[in-house]
């Protein structure tokens, strides 16, 4: 099914799957599904980030220095964050 998907709604799939409502409220779901998301997407060089409860899909920044503790932390900080649609490289 996933294959037959468009890249917008390959983006959109990824967002339900970490907007806080998807969970209605359940805080330890919703942080599980945010840092297994942000998991999957750091390999391809990417991140969730929330502006207020808004999630958005953003590429790391060439300068982003990648280390033990930071794959272990949410990214969700500023640095190293550059906004990109996922799928428009």
């Amino acid at each position: 099914v996933l294959k037959q998907l468009s890249a917008s709604d390959h983006e959109r799939v990824i967002l339900k799957l970490v907007n806080l409502k998807t969970y209605r409220g359940n805080r330890a779901e919703f942080k599980l599904a945010t840092k297994s998301m942000n998991d999957i997407l750091l390999m391809d060089g990417f991140c969730i980030r929330f502006k207020g409860i808004v999630p958005g899909i953003y590429r790391l920044s060439p300068e982003f220095d990648l280390d033990a503790n930071e794959i272990a932390r949410s990214i969700t900080k500023d640095e190293g964050l550059t906004s990109h649609n996922l799928f428009n490289w």
